[in-house]
């Protein structure tokens, strides 16, 4: 874990879920979230009006948001000053954690109203990000650069591509090209697809994902390949992902690779945020879609 997010004592956007889970070795330990020092965090919520106590000394409260409810208290002399703050819809807690009774309690240091109702979409997202950033660090520099739109003469260039199916495809690796962009010819899944020749639909949207799949080696890249095909065969609706062992399979039958090196390059793609796990640890998809 980075200096940035272990010895700096950062305000992590957190959801109630997180608190609740969250664990320390001992009395007088750290609290931990997924095995990550945790220290401030900040909560949006939901006050349960019922069980609110104002006292000049003392605040306290439930706070409910989609994933749990927990108990806020808050020490201060500003009691009489935070009651109206509490009739708001929402409100933006910022504490730590701590134990009282034998559960887990916010000892909050600030209580906010949250008066605009998009606070608790950008509040979801800023914990979808930290969480991230915790759990496997900052994104490669390779993915910040800055996409400019494309201009009327690529477009046109584009489209030129699309009506001559001959075209040679671009310069810039063009083995990527032509594994990514490679068409579903048959549903036969026990051989690899046939490369083909047709550069078609190589869009700004694709640009970006052959950009994003460039650095792979070829047992990565045919991993990924092999997400993709299995995804033609999941229903619409289905959510729980593709079977980690349907894909250790089809990948050693097409490489001939054993089965503990394609393991260590999924655990790699996962850690990478190439692949995803979206309920269960023997499911995964993959984060970047055609």
């Amino acid at each position: 874990m980075s200096v940035l997010y272990s010895e700096v004592k950062a305000i992590r956007r957190v959801t109630v879920l997180q608190l609740l889970k969250a664990t320390q070795m001992h009395s007088t330990a750290p609290f931990l979230i997924n095995g990550k020092d945790f220290n401030l965090g900040v909560l949006l919520g939901n006050v349960l009006v019922t069980t609110v106590i104002v006292r000049p000394t003392f605040v306290a409260f439930d706070l409910a948001d989609c994933t749990g409810v927990i108990r806020v208290q808050l020490w201060t002399d500003r009691g009489q000053q935070i009651a109206p703050i509490l009739e708001c819809p929402y409100v933006r807690v910022v504490g730590g954690v701590e134990v009282y009774m034998g559960a887990n309690v916010v000892r909050a240091t600030n209580v906010f109203a949250a008066r605009n109702s998009y606070e608790v979409y950008e509040h979801t997202l800023g914990v979808i990000k930290d969480t991230l950033m915790y759990e496997i660090g900052p994104p490669s520099s390779q993915y910040m650069r800055t996409e400019t739109p494309p201009t009327s003469q690529e477009f046109s260039n584009d489209n030129s591509e699309l009506e001559s199916p001959n075209a040679d495809p671009p310069s810039s690796s063009p083995d990527v090209v032509t594994q990514l962009n490679a068409p579903v010819r048959s549903m036969n899944l026990g051989s690899p697809r046939s490369p083909t020749n047709n550069p078609g639909g190589f869009g700004s949207s694709q640009a970006l994902l052959r950009n994003s799949y460039a650095n792979l080696n070829a047992l990565e890249r045919n991993i990924v390949e092999s997400f993709k095909d299995l995804a033609h065969l999941r229903p619409p609706d289905d959510l729980e992902g593709i079977p980690i062992a349907a894909i250790l399979d089809l990948v050693q039958e097409r490489t001939g690779v054993d089965e503990n090196t394609v393991r260590i390059s999924l655990s790699s793609l996962i850690e990478t945020g190439f692949i995803y796990r979206p309920i269960t640890n023997s499911h995964c998809l993959l984060t970047l879609n055609e």
